[in-house]
């Protein structure tokens, strides 16, 4: 599941790079330990329940938030078919050996037009960024704060119009 950061320049927004987010390399990974997030872990559930910002995760991967976006490419099994997601936030609960993330998104496209795909991942225009279409989308990575090299693991929608869900 690739995601990438797009950087907005005169309302078109260009990719700059396909961002690595999972292994211990990728920007998840380093976000959490920059924030000790590792440190504080609950006696009780010997989990640890974290929040990053798109903002947390661009600035770690070296680029300004104020005019640059995160972008996931959902696959859909069809090769004329982009669908591309803004990420908001991205919410996890890790374990020793394990960790679950929750993505937050808003849909940026859904299109079907083989002859614009390759385009459609490369440029997106501004107007596309304002969908009110929610998105969750879960990710399993195998890797906790203990042990595991934080590789993909298991993936799934949760549901669209997450906008009233709480997470506690």
């Amino acid at each position: 599941m690739p995601f990438y950061v797009f950087r907005e320049d005169n309302n078109i927004l260009y990719r700059e790079l396909r961002a690595l987010m999972d292994t211990k390399n990728g920007a998840i990974y380093k976000c959490l330990s920059n924030r000790d997030i590792f440190t504080r872990i609950s006696s009780y559930t010997n989990r640890i329940r974290w929040e990053l910002s798109e903002s947390d995760i661009v600035r770690e991967l070296g680029f300004d938030p104020a005019n640059h976006y995160l972008i996931l490419d959902i696959p859909t099994g069809k090769i004329s078919h982009v669908l591309l997601y803004h990420v908001k936030k991205v919410i996890g609960v890790t374990s020793p050996d394990w960790t679950t993330l929750v993505i937050l998104t808003r849909q940026v496209r859904n299109i079907e037009d083989p002859c614009r795909f390759d385009q459609l991942r490369r440029v997106i225009d501004e107007r596309d960024m304002q969908s009110d279409k929610e998105h969750l989308e879960t990710l399993h990575i195998y890797g906790g704060y203990e042990r595991g090299g934080w590789e993909w693991g298991p993936t799934g929608e949760l549901l669209e119009g997450y906008g009233n869900l709480r997470f506690i």
